[in-house]
């Protein structure tokens, strides 16, 4: 047990494997949840919990919570393992709990956990830091620049797969890093202090203004509860500020200045303010359970506002942007009062101190506050919400009663099912990055026997498939693999609008294979399935107007186009022009 929670402390947030998995950024880190959680459980000892009662409760009221919203969710199947963008359905967030539960029945000491997570945070800064640099051995920096010429920005993802995800977690490498900077001799004060200024930086070339107002937070939060002597912040400060202006002045804070500028002109931070509120509109209609884990992309546009369509046409919410919120939509009212608990809990913990280690307790209360702070603008994937639940496990002043291991015809089933579901995982995902490589190289014919295989494992990507193996198709002067490839597609069309995460685009896709082989009758049902499915989104009332107008259905392509060009926001000159061409 001494070694599995730091292991998974330094692999979790490390661990990417691109060109083996398909979901290379994503995969590698649930798996690697799941099996360290797995190895934990026999270190769950209910016993030493007892003494942390109201943590102890917590989490189980939050175990409870998560498996009823999965039972009544919109969607079990995927609140189950949840979504592709960051896997966090019921069994990994149970995974997560598991981990906090051994954590604390175990009694680990700041020192424990702070030191693995600045050793992670070491190389992983590193490699964010080289990417804003332009250097990437791993991943393509198309994928994290934005905008053209002198604007263009970058916002390094590491290993974390988005800016904000990186940003976030960096919160809590900076104050572990200040903690072991303070409390540590020889190389941990070195990995420390090294750790904290390459969080900071990190943050800063990420471009996260959420992250950098969570490091604000934290250090006053610090600030106030050690009182330090100002002449001895003197220092720190005017370096802090000498190596930032350096960096916006210089040519390489050309992307910081670029990234500034962007902030400048979207002050209240895109699409959040209207998707916090339709996300509100949203939970009521389901207030006992929510939705349901990782459902949000599925569910969420039926209840989008025709102001937030508007505003952004062309985007996808995948959640609330917010952790209260993110946890009101998904488990319901209970779910959102667990979770102000959590918070509450730990912060009023952090206040209370340890007399022992009043420092500790107060970079811990730090992190909490950065933590919470951050996810005000994000949502929580799983290497955040493992470090939060660990700070949690640090707050209160560890068990005296010596551990026990948890009863084997308990642990044993749970920790089975979690390696079940962890290997499987990866199994599955490996089998789909088979299909991506036999579909970029077009081997189609190789692609569809493929394919089946990794759908049979649970991870069906129907319609990213069926775009894929479209395109590779078209590519072929093969009369055979061309044909080949529309069969494919159209199955696994057909496939994805019981499957997929999205409904809506799956629908979009099946109508526009069906327009390809003028099949009016089912493209128009297929479009109208996807309007039912997302109202606001102006493309199928755009595509739908057209295919009316070539049915000779006048009035109602007209009727649809102005749907089209209402919702569309003016951003769309093409969706006015099939308007005015009906109107004339």
């Amino acid at each position: 047990m001494p070694l599995v929670v730091p292991l998974v402390v330094i692999l979790l947030p490390l661990l990417i494997l691109p060109g083996v998995l398909f979901y290379y950024d994503v995969t590698p880190k649930i798996a690697v949840l799941l099996l360290g959680a797995a190895a934990a459980t026999v270190f769950v000892d209910w016993r030493a919990l007892r003494q942390r009662k109201w943590l102890a409760w917590l989490l189980a009221a939050e175990a409870l919570s998560l498996i009823i919203s999965t039972l009544v969710s919109a969607h079990p199947l995927l609140s189950l393992m949840g979504s592709s963008w960051r896997r966090l359905g019921l069994i990994p967030q149970l995974a997560v709990l598991v981990l906090a539960a051994a954590a604390a029945s175990r009694g680990f000491t700041p020192k424990q956990i702070f030191r693995p997570m600045a050793a992670a945070g070491v190389p992983i800064a590193l490699y964010g830091i080289l990417q804003y640099f332009g250097w990437d051995p791993l991943l393509p920096s198309a994928a994290y620049r934005v905008g053209e010429g002198k604007w263009e920005i970058v916002r390094p993802p590491a290993t974390l797969g988005h800016a904000s995800y990186f940003a976030n977690w960096l919160v809590f490498v900076f104050f572990a890093g200040l903690f072991l900077e303070r409390t540590e001799k020889g190389i941990w004060k070195v990995v420390g202090g090294v750790s904290a200024g390459m969080a900071l930086l990190g943050i800063v070339l990420s471009g996260t203004r959420g992250a950098l107002v969570a490091v604000a937070c934290g250090s006053l939060y610090l600030l106030w509860r050690r009182r330090p002597p100002w002449r001895r912040l003197v220092a720190p400060a005017a370096a802090l500020a000498v190596v930032l202006i350096l960096l916006i002045i210089t040519p390489p804070g050309q992307q910081v200045r670029a990234r500034l500028r962007w902030a400048s002109e979207d002050v209240w931070g895109g699409a959040r303010l209207r998707l916090w509120r339709d996300s509100i509109g949203m939970a009521i209609h389901r207030p006992a359970a929510g939705f349901g884990p990782e459902v949000f992309t599925a569910a969420f546009p039926a209840y989008e506002s025709k102001a937030l369509a508007r505003a952004y046409p062309d985007f996808h919410h995948e959640s609330p942007h917010n952790l209260f919120l993110d946890a009101l939509v998904s488990q319901g009212i209970p779910g959102l009062a667990i979770w102000l608990g959590l918070c509450i809990y730990g912060l009023w913990m952090a206040q209370r101190g340890s007399k022992q280690d009043a420092f500790a307790s107060a970079v811990i209360g730090a992190s909490l506050v950065g933590a919470i702070v951050a996810q005000q603008f994000t949502a929580f994937v799983a290497v955040t919400l493992l470090y939060f639940f660990l700070m949690l496990v640090l707050v209160e002043t560890p068990p005296t009663l010596p551990p026990r291991r948890l009863a084997l015809p308990v642990a044993i089933p749970v920790a089975a099912l979690l390696v079940f579901f962890g290997i499987r995982l990866v199994a599955a995902d490996g089998s789909l990055e088979a299909v991506h490589r036999a579909v970029n190289q077009g081997r189609i014919r190789d692609a569809a026997v493929l394919y089946p295989r990794a759908a049979s494992l649970g991870m069906p990507a129907d319609l990213w498939y069926s775009r894929s193996v479209a395109q590779a198709g078209a590519r072929t002067n093969n009369l055979t693999d061309r044909w080949a490839a529309s069969q494919q597609a159209m199955l696994a069309a057909q496939n994805a609008v019981r499957t997929s995460e999205d409904p809506y685009d799956a629908w979009y896709n099946l109508a526009a294979l069906y327009a390809s082989r003028n099949d009016f009758a089912h493209t128009e049902a297929s479009l109208r399935q996807a309007v039912k499915a997302a109202p606001r989104w102006y493309k199928p009332h755009w595509m739908l107007a057209q295919i009316l107008q070539i049915a000779g259905r006048l009035d109602e392509a007209r009727a649809e186009a102005q749907t089209a060009v209402d919702l569309a926001g003016g951003k769309h000159p093409e969706v006015a022009q099939t308007l005015s061409r009906l109107s004339h």
